[in-house]
């Protein structure tokens, strides 16, 4: 993905309707959960193009930086020179139900990277998107051993986890996550 300036913004849509992408804008999510036309901002983060398409069509032009987890892990890949993970979010592959994961977020530079100053052609941005449903069910497959518990917990600042069944939502705040596998009680 590149970043678009708001300047660049009309040419930057025009060119992907031009490549196909019918009705391609830059977008967010409103309040209800809908996709809507991003509101003006100085700087976009559009995600394009996305692979694969088929698991992956809903988010094409939604802008990073209209959620405040999402662009706050854009601003730290970006500053660090590093790959950076959000918090846990609700995906945007949902459709606006709950789909809880993460996003892996890396700056890609068309030079070398001063990694003391992060400085460098920033030429845009790679993105990994992870489901946590999807981690865990292959994490239960890999468990063949019977009675070993899984336990998959986000431990807020508040010091409360909560157990991956009671997540309702994408996670507020700095956060970590943990991944604990145990023998049964009696091995």
């Amino acid at each position: 993905m590149q970043l678009v300036r708001d300047e660049e913004r009309d040419e930057f849509e025009q060119a992907r309707r031009a490549e196909g992408v019918t009705g391609y804008e830059i977008r967010e999510r409103a309040a209800d959960g809908t996709m809507v036309r991003a509101s003006r901002r100085a700087i976009y983060y559009p995600i394009y193009p996305v692979q694969p398409l088929d698991s992956g069509e809903a988010t094409i032009g939604y802008d990073l930086g209209s959620d405040p987890v999402r662009h706050m892990a854009v601003q730290q890949a970006i500053a660090s020179g590093e790959a950076t993970a959000t918090d846990w979010v609700n995906l945007i592959q949902g459709h606006g139900e709950v789909d809880p994961g993460f996003l892996i977020i890396s700056p890609l530079y068309a030079n070398s990277v001063d990694a003391a100053t992060a400085s460098g052609d920033l030429v845009g941005l790679v993105v990994g998107v992870f489901r946590i449903p999807a981690i865990i069910e292959a994490g239960q497959r890999l468990l063949s051993e019977p009675g070993i518990e899984l336990t998959i917990a986000e431990t807020i600042p508040s010091g409360r986890s909560l157990s991956f069944p009671e997540l309702s939502g994408p996670g507020k705040g700095a956060s970590r996550s943990m991944l604990a596998m145990a023998p049964p009680a009696a091995y």
